[in-house]
Protein backbone atom coordinates (compact mmCIF):
# COMPACT_ATOMS: atom_id res chain seq x y z
CA UNK A 1 0.00 0.00 0.00
CA UNK A 2 1.10 3.25 -0.57
CA UNK A 3 1.81 5.80 1.78
CA UNK A 4 -0.60 8.15 2.34
CA UNK A 5 -0.13 11.73 3.45
CA UNK A 6 -0.63 11.86 7.04
CA UNK A 7 -2.98 14.77 8.55
CA UNK A 8 -2.39 15.52 12.58
CA UNK A 9 -5.47 14.50 15.04
CA UNK A 10 -6.33 18.52 15.53
CA UNK A 11 -5.89 19.06 11.91
CA UNK A 12 -8.40 15.82 11.41
CA UNK A 13 -10.83 17.13 14.18
CA UNK A 14 -10.55 20.92 13.08
CA UNK A 15 -11.18 19.72 8.89
CA UNK A 16 -14.51 17.16 10.21
CA UNK A 17 -16.16 20.09 12.35
CA UNK A 18 -15.90 22.95 9.91
CA UNK A 19 -17.68 20.81 6.92
CA UNK A 20 -14.32 21.18 4.41
CA UNK A 21 -13.63 17.67 4.38
CA UNK A 22 -17.46 17.12 2.40
CA UNK A 23 -16.94 19.90 0.04
CA UNK A 24 -14.33 18.39 -1.15
CA UNK A 25 -15.60 15.09 -1.50
CA UNK A 26 -17.22 15.39 -5.30
CA UNK A 27 -15.27 15.33 -8.37
CA UNK A 28 -15.59 17.07 -11.82
CA UNK A 29 -17.46 15.25 -14.47
CA UNK A 30 -16.26 16.16 -17.48
CA UNK A 31 -17.26 15.35 -21.31
CA UNK A 32 -15.78 15.83 -24.79
CA UNK A 33 -17.75 17.34 -27.42
CA UNK A 34 -17.64 19.09 -30.80
CA UNK A 35 -19.56 21.63 -32.62
CA UNK A 36 -21.14 18.97 -35.06
CA UNK A 37 -20.89 15.23 -35.53
CA UNK A 38 -18.68 13.35 -36.75
CA UNK A 39 -15.70 15.34 -36.12
CA UNK A 40 -12.15 14.83 -36.48
CA UNK A 41 -10.04 15.23 -33.90
CA UNK A 42 -6.30 15.81 -33.40
CA UNK A 43 -3.98 16.01 -30.70
CA UNK A 44 -0.39 17.34 -32.02
CA UNK A 45 2.92 16.75 -29.13
CA UNK A 46 4.10 20.40 -27.60
CA UNK A 47 7.67 20.16 -26.44
CA UNK A 48 9.46 17.31 -26.08
CA UNK A 49 8.58 13.47 -24.50
CA UNK A 50 10.13 11.43 -22.59
CA UNK A 51 9.64 7.62 -22.01
CA UNK A 52 10.90 5.37 -19.79
CA UNK A 53 9.64 1.57 -19.42
CA UNK A 54 11.27 -1.57 -17.83
CA UNK A 55 14.40 -0.14 -16.78
CA UNK A 56 15.35 1.20 -20.14
CA UNK A 57 15.50 5.30 -20.83
CA UNK A 58 14.79 8.17 -20.58
CA UNK A 59 14.08 7.89 -24.44
CA UNK A 60 12.48 10.97 -26.26
CA UNK A 61 9.79 10.72 -28.59
CA UNK A 62 7.39 12.94 -30.88
CA UNK A 63 3.65 11.69 -30.74
CA UNK A 64 0.53 12.43 -32.45
CA UNK A 65 -3.04 11.77 -31.68
CA UNK A 66 -6.03 11.13 -34.45
CA UNK A 67 -9.16 9.75 -34.23
CA UNK A 68 -12.63 10.92 -34.78
CA UNK A 69 -15.57 12.11 -32.30
CA UNK A 70 -19.34 10.99 -33.01
CA UNK A 71 -20.86 12.87 -29.92
CA UNK A 72 -20.66 13.62 -26.84
CA UNK A 73 -18.40 11.47 -24.66
CA UNK A 74 -16.51 11.09 -21.50
CA UNK A 75 -13.67 8.68 -23.11
CA UNK A 76 -11.70 10.26 -25.69
CA UNK A 77 -10.13 7.25 -27.86
CA UNK A 78 -7.74 8.02 -30.23
CA UNK A 79 -4.72 6.21 -32.50
CA UNK A 80 -1.37 7.29 -31.65
CA UNK A 81 1.88 7.41 -33.98
CA UNK A 82 5.06 8.19 -33.92
CA UNK A 83 8.83 7.20 -33.17
CA UNK A 84 10.98 7.16 -29.89
CA UNK A 85 14.60 8.18 -30.35
CA UNK A 86 17.14 5.54 -28.72
CA UNK A 87 20.70 6.60 -28.75
CA UNK A 88 20.63 8.64 -31.42
CA UNK A 89 18.67 6.16 -33.84
CA UNK A 90 14.72 6.70 -34.45
CA UNK A 91 12.51 3.86 -33.83
CA UNK A 92 8.87 3.34 -35.04
CA UNK A 93 6.27 3.17 -32.32
CA UNK A 94 3.87 -0.19 -33.56
CA UNK A 95 0.43 0.24 -31.51
CA UNK A 96 -1.31 -3.20 -32.67
CA UNK A 97 -4.53 -1.87 -32.30
CA UNK A 98 -4.35 -0.10 -29.11
CA UNK A 99 -5.48 3.36 -28.54
CA UNK A 100 -4.60 6.41 -26.03
CA UNK A 101 -7.97 6.77 -23.89
CA UNK A 102 -8.41 10.44 -22.86
CA UNK A 103 -10.84 10.18 -19.51
CA UNK A 104 -10.54 13.78 -17.91
CA UNK A 105 -13.35 12.88 -15.49
CA UNK A 106 -10.60 10.63 -13.87
CA UNK A 107 -7.14 12.67 -14.68
CA UNK A 108 -6.25 9.60 -16.60
CA UNK A 109 -5.35 8.11 -19.92
CA UNK A 110 -5.35 4.70 -20.49
CA UNK A 111 -3.96 2.01 -23.39
CA UNK A 112 -7.44 0.11 -24.93
CA UNK A 113 -9.57 -1.57 -25.45
CA UNK A 114 -8.77 -4.12 -22.80
CA UNK A 115 -6.32 -6.91 -24.05
CA UNK A 116 -5.27 -4.66 -26.77
CA UNK A 117 -1.59 -4.68 -28.31
CA UNK A 118 0.62 -4.64 -26.72
CA UNK A 119 2.27 -1.16 -28.58
CA UNK A 120 5.90 -2.16 -28.72
CA UNK A 121 9.14 -0.01 -29.53
CA UNK A 122 12.21 -2.21 -31.02
CA UNK A 123 14.99 -0.37 -29.85
CA UNK A 124 18.28 -1.92 -29.57
CA UNK A 125 18.40 -5.25 -27.92
CA UNK A 126 15.20 -5.23 -26.50
CA UNK A 127 12.07 -4.81 -27.56
CA UNK A 128 9.37 -2.31 -25.22
CA UNK A 129 5.83 -3.64 -24.78
CA UNK A 130 3.06 -1.32 -23.52
CA UNK A 131 0.46 -3.71 -22.74
CA UNK A 132 -3.39 -2.25 -22.23
CA UNK A 133 -4.10 -0.28 -19.18
CA UNK A 134 -5.74 2.97 -17.64
CA UNK A 135 -6.07 5.13 -14.57
CA UNK A 136 -2.48 7.10 -15.60
CA UNK A 137 -2.15 10.45 -13.95
CA UNK A 138 -2.63 12.90 -16.62
CA UNK A 139 -3.69 16.96 -16.39
CA UNK A 140 -6.56 18.48 -18.74
CA UNK A 141 -6.75 22.46 -19.04
CA UNK A 142 -7.08 24.94 -22.30
CA UNK A 143 -7.40 22.31 -24.65
CA UNK A 144 -4.29 20.27 -23.84
CA UNK A 145 -3.65 16.89 -22.53
CA UNK A 146 -0.40 16.29 -20.44
CA UNK A 147 0.38 13.00 -19.27
CA UNK A 148 2.77 12.70 -15.86
CA UNK A 149 2.88 9.06 -15.24
CA UNK A 150 5.24 7.54 -13.05
CA UNK A 151 2.83 3.84 -13.06
CA UNK A 152 3.60 2.56 -16.51
CA UNK A 153 3.18 -1.20 -17.10
CA UNK A 154 6.15 -2.32 -19.29
CA UNK A 155 7.98 -5.03 -20.19
CA UNK A 156 11.49 -5.45 -22.48
CA UNK A 157 12.45 -8.33 -24.35
CA UNK A 158 9.60 -10.68 -23.46
CA UNK A 159 10.94 -9.93 -19.44
CA UNK A 160 8.87 -9.78 -16.27
CA UNK A 161 6.63 -6.07 -16.12
CA UNK A 162 7.53 -3.62 -14.01
CA UNK A 163 4.87 -0.98 -13.02
CA UNK A 164 7.01 2.02 -12.67
CA UNK A 165 7.68 3.41 -15.78
CA UNK A 166 7.33 6.88 -16.97
CA UNK A 167 5.71 8.77 -19.48
CA UNK A 168 5.69 12.76 -19.63
CA UNK A 169 4.20 14.52 -22.84
CA UNK A 170 1.65 17.07 -23.65
CA UNK A 171 -0.61 17.60 -26.40
CA UNK A 172 -2.65 20.01 -27.98
CA UNK A 173 -5.90 18.86 -29.19
CA UNK A 174 -8.20 20.06 -31.77
CA UNK A 175 -11.57 19.18 -32.64
CA UNK A 176 -13.16 18.81 -29.63
CA UNK A 177 -13.71 20.76 -26.35
CA UNK A 178 -14.02 19.38 -22.81
CA UNK A 179 -17.45 20.85 -20.79
CA UNK A 180 -17.89 20.31 -17.12
CA UNK A 181 -21.19 18.15 -16.45
CA UNK A 182 -22.97 18.47 -13.25
CA UNK A 183 -22.30 16.82 -10.33
CA UNK A 184 -24.02 13.55 -8.97
CA UNK A 185 -23.58 12.04 -5.48
CA UNK A 186 -22.41 8.21 -6.37
CA UNK A 187 -19.73 6.37 -5.73
CA UNK A 188 -17.84 5.16 -8.99
CA UNK A 189 -15.04 3.71 -10.20
CA UNK A 190 -12.87 4.12 -13.60
CA UNK A 191 -13.57 0.62 -14.57
CA UNK A 192 -15.72 -1.82 -13.85
CA UNK A 193 -15.86 -4.56 -11.51
CA UNK A 194 -13.68 -3.17 -9.36
CA UNK A 195 -12.59 -4.48 -5.42
CA UNK A 196 -12.70 -1.98 -2.85
CA UNK A 197 -10.04 -1.95 -0.08
CA UNK A 198 -10.21 0.09 3.05
CA UNK A 199 -7.60 0.51 6.45
CA UNK A 200 -7.84 2.86 9.07
CA UNK A 201 -5.69 6.16 8.64
CA UNK A 202 -3.08 5.96 10.75
CA UNK A 203 -3.63 9.09 13.28
CA UNK A 204 -7.37 8.71 13.20
CA UNK A 205 -8.21 4.92 14.25
CA UNK A 206 -11.77 3.57 14.04
CA UNK A 207 -12.85 3.29 17.55
CA UNK A 208 -15.81 2.51 18.90
CA UNK A 209 -16.59 4.33 22.75
CA UNK A 210 -19.19 2.78 24.95
CA UNK A 211 -19.65 3.65 28.59
CA UNK A 212 -16.64 1.70 29.41
CA UNK A 213 -14.40 3.22 27.55
CA UNK A 214 -13.45 2.82 23.95
CA UNK A 215 -12.77 -0.16 21.83
CA UNK A 216 -10.15 -0.06 19.39
CA UNK A 217 -8.08 -2.20 16.98
CA UNK A 218 -4.50 -2.57 15.89
CA UNK A 219 -5.74 -3.55 12.56
CA UNK A 220 -9.28 -1.86 10.89
CA UNK A 221 -9.43 -3.46 7.18
CA UNK A 222 -12.71 -3.40 5.26
CA UNK A 223 -13.51 -4.68 1.28
CA UNK A 224 -16.03 -5.25 -0.61
CA UNK A 225 -16.92 -4.26 -4.97
CA UNK A 226 -18.24 -1.94 -6.64
CA UNK A 227 -20.31 -3.82 -9.68
CA UNK A 228 -21.88 -0.07 -11.34
CA UNK A 229 -21.92 3.68 -10.32
CA UNK A 230 -24.10 3.57 -6.55
CA UNK A 231 -25.42 5.73 -4.66
CA UNK A 232 -23.86 3.17 -1.47
CA UNK A 233 -20.95 1.36 -0.66
CA UNK A 234 -20.83 -1.42 1.55
CA UNK A 235 -17.87 -3.02 3.30
CA UNK A 236 -16.89 -5.60 5.05
CA UNK A 237 -14.77 -4.83 8.33
CA UNK A 238 -12.36 -7.23 9.71
CA UNK A 239 -10.35 -6.63 13.55
CA UNK A 240 -7.38 -7.63 15.00
CA UNK A 241 -4.94 -6.84 17.43
CA UNK A 242 -7.59 -5.54 19.44
CA UNK A 243 -8.12 -3.60 23.00
CA UNK A 244 -11.49 -2.92 24.95
CA UNK A 245 -11.36 -0.60 27.78
CA UNK A 246 -7.40 -1.64 28.11
CA UNK A 247 -8.22 -5.32 28.61
CA UNK A 248 -5.59 -7.10 25.76
CA UNK A 249 -6.67 -10.07 23.47
CA UNK A 250 -9.54 -8.50 23.16
CA UNK A 251 -11.97 -9.83 20.37
CA UNK A 252 -14.21 -8.02 17.61
CA UNK A 253 -16.00 -10.63 15.63
CA UNK A 254 -17.87 -9.15 13.13
CA UNK A 255 -20.24 -12.51 12.21
CA UNK A 256 -20.93 -11.56 8.83
CA UNK A 257 -22.13 -8.12 9.43
CA UNK A 258 -20.92 -5.22 6.85
CA UNK A 259 -21.31 -1.16 7.35
CA UNK A 260 -23.78 0.58 4.45
CA UNK A 261 -22.54 4.19 3.83
CA UNK A 262 -24.72 6.04 1.33
CA UNK A 263 -23.78 9.53 -0.57
CA UNK A 264 -26.78 10.44 -2.13
CA UNK A 265 -28.40 13.91 -2.20
CA UNK A 266 -26.99 17.22 -1.89
CA UNK A 267 -27.10 16.69 2.47
CA UNK A 268 -23.27 16.46 3.15
CA UNK A 269 -23.84 14.81 6.28
CA UNK A 270 -24.43 11.41 5.10
CA UNK A 271 -25.62 8.11 7.36
CA UNK A 272 -24.47 4.95 7.68
CA UNK A 273 -25.88 1.14 7.94
CA UNK A 274 -24.96 -1.64 10.05
CA UNK A 275 -26.26 -4.83 8.06
CA UNK A 276 -25.87 -8.19 9.55
CA UNK A 277 -27.06 -11.74 8.70
CA UNK A 278 -30.56 -13.26 10.23
CA UNK A 279 -29.66 -13.12 14.17
CA UNK A 280 -26.61 -12.18 13.74
CA UNK A 281 -24.72 -9.05 15.54
CA UNK A 282 -21.01 -7.62 16.18
CA UNK A 283 -19.42 -8.85 19.74
CA UNK A 284 -16.87 -7.33 21.38
CA UNK A 285 -15.47 -9.37 23.89
CA UNK A 286 -12.28 -8.46 26.67
CA UNK A 287 -11.92 -9.66 29.99
CA UNK A 288 -14.61 -9.85 31.90
CA UNK A 289 -16.91 -7.39 29.53
CA UNK A 290 -18.74 -8.70 26.43
CA UNK A 291 -21.31 -6.69 24.23
CA UNK A 292 -23.06 -7.24 21.17
CA UNK A 293 -23.62 -4.64 18.90
CA UNK A 294 -27.53 -5.50 16.34
CA UNK A 295 -28.91 -4.24 12.98
CA UNK A 296 -29.08 -0.61 12.73
CA UNK A 297 -29.94 1.82 10.41
CA UNK A 298 -29.25 5.70 9.87
CA UNK A 299 -26.44 6.42 11.84
CA UNK A 300 -25.18 9.94 11.41
CA UNK A 301 -22.64 11.26 10.78
CA UNK A 302 -20.64 9.96 8.02
CA UNK A 303 -18.64 12.28 5.55
CA UNK A 304 -16.27 11.72 2.55
CA UNK A 305 -12.69 13.42 1.50
CA UNK A 306 -11.81 12.35 -2.56
CA UNK A 307 -7.69 12.14 -2.45
CA UNK A 308 -6.94 13.07 -5.94
CA UNK A 309 -4.86 10.91 -8.33
CA UNK A 310 -1.10 12.09 -8.83
CA UNK A 311 1.77 10.67 -11.38
CA UNK A 312 2.36 7.74 -8.52
CA UNK A 313 -1.21 6.38 -7.33
CA UNK A 314 -4.72 6.53 -7.83
CA UNK A 315 -7.91 8.77 -6.28
CA UNK A 316 -9.22 7.12 -3.77
CA UNK A 317 -11.76 7.77 -0.65
CA UNK A 318 -11.37 8.84 3.08
CA UNK A 319 -14.40 7.66 5.26
CA UNK A 320 -14.81 10.31 8.53
CA UNK A 321 -17.01 8.54 11.07
CA UNK A 322 -18.43 11.31 13.71
CA UNK A 323 -21.72 8.63 14.46
CA UNK A 324 -23.07 9.20 17.97
CA UNK A 325 -26.31 7.24 18.86
CA UNK A 326 -24.86 3.45 18.84
CA UNK A 327 -26.87 1.02 20.05
CA UNK A 328 -25.34 -1.60 22.02
CA UNK A 329 -26.30 -4.04 24.59
CA UNK A 330 -24.29 -5.26 27.65
CA UNK A 331 -24.12 -9.32 27.73
CA UNK A 332 -21.62 -9.77 30.40
CA UNK A 333 -19.84 -7.34 33.07
CA UNK A 334 -18.06 -9.31 35.52
CA UNK A 335 -15.31 -8.37 37.89
CA UNK A 336 -13.34 -5.07 36.69
CA UNK A 337 -15.59 -4.25 34.24
CA UNK A 338 -15.88 -0.67 33.60
CA UNK A 339 -19.26 -1.24 31.90
CA UNK A 340 -21.68 -1.22 34.64
CA UNK A 341 -23.91 -4.05 34.45
CA UNK A 342 -25.98 -5.38 31.82
CA UNK A 343 -28.36 -3.97 29.55
CA UNK A 344 -29.37 -1.97 26.40
CA UNK A 345 -27.69 1.68 25.47
CA UNK A 346 -28.12 3.99 22.69
CA UNK A 347 -24.44 6.39 23.39
CA UNK A 348 -22.52 4.90 21.63
CA UNK A 349 -20.56 6.38 19.11
CA UNK A 350 -17.77 5.60 15.68
CA UNK A 351 -15.12 7.87 15.85
CA UNK A 352 -11.69 7.73 12.99
CA UNK A 353 -11.14 7.29 9.30
CA UNK A 354 -10.95 4.73 6.47
CA UNK A 355 -9.04 4.93 3.62
CA UNK A 356 -10.69 3.37 0.95
CA UNK A 357 -8.86 2.39 -2.88
CA UNK A 358 -9.77 0.42 -5.58
CA UNK A 359 -8.23 -2.64 -7.66
CA UNK A 360 -8.79 -3.98 -10.42
CA UNK A 361 -9.32 -7.76 -11.09
CA UNK A 362 -5.47 -8.33 -10.90
CA UNK A 363 -5.16 -6.86 -7.88
CA UNK A 364 -3.71 -3.32 -9.95
CA UNK A 365 -4.50 -0.15 -8.17
CA UNK A 366 -7.59 1.36 -9.75
CA UNK A 367 -9.45 5.15 -9.82
CA UNK A 368 -12.50 5.13 -7.21
CA UNK A 369 -14.11 8.64 -6.38
CA UNK A 370 -17.58 10.50 -5.64
CA UNK A 371 -19.55 12.51 -8.18
CA UNK A 372 -19.04 10.26 -11.39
Amino acid sequence: MRQLKKLSLVAIAALALSGLWAASAFAQKTQFQAASYPQKVTGTQEGGSTLTASGVGPITCNTSLAGEITGPTQVLSLSISGKCNAYGVPFGISANGCKVELNPTWQAVGFGPSGCGPITIPIFGCTITIPSQNGLYATYQNGTVSVQTATLRSSCGGGAQSESGSFNVTWKLSGATTATLPESGIFGAERYPTNLVGNQEEGAPFKIRTVGGNIECKTAAFSGSLTAASGTMTLTPTYSGCSMFGFPESTVATNGCSYKYYVEGSNKDYPMDINCPAGASIVVTGGNCSLSIPPQSGLKTVNYQLIEPSPTDRAKIRVIHTVSGLTYTVTKSGFACPLGGLGTYKTGTVSGNTIVEGTNSEGRPANIRIGV
